[in-house]
């Protein structure tokens, strides 16, 4: 007896490794026993093989309902699974935000979240392997390249400006000191004159000290005449 779904079975697993991954499919291959076994070929047959073989969408609409349908459930364990097979299949992470934020709107906010927890690793993990970049992020050193040119064109302008203006400051230095020297020779004579001045004043000095020697007496006072208009005064009598 032949096996009529084989070929639907094999193309579901083809379909399946190529969405979810090797890794993930090998793993899941290598856990299957005797009761799990009908599990993995209702997987690899109905769902991959029938479903995800069947017209009428692209593998990358077929991730946007997955995602979408996966949220409303509250499975976050097959969102993070179906977030590796949507970068597989094409999607953005802007897209994936974009229906986990759609989500949000018709099934909850809490069911939101929690997908947005479940796929940040699988996405960053993605795009490590990958060697995805972001844009946006180079955008910040090419900006610092550029800014990093500038200051250097403007320092040189800067730099030969001050060069320039040093000589004007030296000169304007060599004038203010020719100035305070012509200052200086103008006000020597107006000091020459003042000092000039001073042997006069210590000979006036000198001189009125003599005359006030010439108005005190040099004889004892003893010997100086009582003055007339106060008669020496008689001992009262006895």
């Amino acid at each position: 007896m032949t096996d009529s779904r084989k070929a639907l079975r094999e193309q579901g697993l083809k379909i399946r490794t190529e969405v979810l991954g090797k890794k993930y499919v090998e793993a899941a291959l290598n856990n299957v026993n005797a009761f799990n076994g009908g599990l993995q070929e209702l997987l690899n047959e109905y769902c991959w093989g029938a479903g995800w073989g069947s017209d009428g969408l692209t593998r990358k609409e077929r991730s946007l309902v997955n995602l979408g349908m996966l949220t409303a459930l509250g499975r976050t364990h097959e969102v993070a699974v179906h977030v590796r097979g949507a970068k597989n299949n094409g999607l953005t992470n802007e897209q994936i935000a974009a229906v986990f934020l759609q989500t949000a709107i018709y099934c909850g906010v809490p069911a939101a979240v929690d997908s947005f927890r479940a796929a940040n690793p699988v996405i960053a993990e993605w795009d490590a392997e990958h060697g995805a970049t972001k844009p946006a992020a180079q955008a910040p050193n090419q900006a610092a390249k550029t800014t990093a040119k500038v200051p250097d064109k403007v320092s040189a302008k800067v730099s030969s400006e001050h060069s320039i203006a040093k000589p004007a400051a030296s000169s304007a230095k060599n004038s203010g000191n020719k100035n305070a020297s012509l200052f200086a020779k103008k006000a020597a004579p107006a000091n020459s004159q003042v000092a000039a001045t001073k042997p006069a004043q210590t000979s006036v000095a000198k001189n009125g000290n003599k005359a006030a020697s010439a108005d005190r007496p040099s004889q004892p006072l003893s010997k100086v005449k009582t003055n007339a208009a106060f008669p020496k005064m008689k001992a009262p009598k006895k």
